[in-house]
């Protein structure tokens, strides 16, 4: 009997040892041009940008657009030399998720799935529309960004009514004629 508890021990403690000897895996990731992803560069904003919800690159000036949560305003903020931000509103106020800059124009998503669509006519004056994604039921809706392969805007639920428990729904939007499609692309389990 004594035997059989010193074999189990034993087994059960090189067990436990082999489990926590494991080697971590660590993650690498190709560099950034112009970008030092072992030394980040840390920029101060103001306070009235504590609340941006989206960020698109804009790499002709190496600037970084942003929408702010629930203003409805867009922000453009140099991050080159010195910092410098310029802002423009767009709409009113609204519960604004993502920004996506594509061929010179804006897509931002609100949480209800419509999408705000402007463009600059000068450097003070924007032109605006919208585009209502016509999904039934109770939405709410988290990210979007630009598929150059299927040359689409992606529009991906948080929760969505159509959603089963092990689906996230996700919609296409057709950048020349705002035409919607539904896809369901992400799958997940659940407990």
């Amino acid at each position: 009997m004594y035997d059989h508890f010193k074999n189990v021990l034993l087994t059960f403690s090189l067990f436990l040892f082999c489990a926590c000897a494991q080697k971590k895996t660590i993650f690498s990731y190709p560099p950034l041009p112009g970008y030092d992803l072992t030394n980040p560069v840390m920029i101060h904003l103001q306070t009235n940008l504590d609340e941006i919800s989206g960020i698109a690159y804009y790499a002709k000036d190496e600037s970084i657009f942003a929408v702010d949560d629930e203003e409805g305003v867009l922000y453009k903020i140099y991050i080159r030399k010195q910092v410098k931000v310029k802002k423009w509103k767009f709409s009113i106020d609204g519960d604004y998720e993502d920004i996506v800059l594509h061929d010179s124009t804006f897509y931002v998503l609100r949480s209800d799935g419509n999408i705000k669509i402007f463009t600059f006519l000068s450097k003070d004056s924007l032109k605006s529309e919208e585009a209502a994604v016509a999904v039934p039921g109770k939405n709410d809706f988290e990210t979007l960004y630009y598929d150059s392969n299927l040359q689409r805007i992606i529009l991906i639920c948080k929760e969505c009514e159509s959603d089963s428990s092990n689906t996230t729904s996700a919609y296409t939007v057709d950048p020349d004629n705002y035409a919607i499609f539904r896809y369901t692309f992400f799958y997940y389990k659940c407990r």
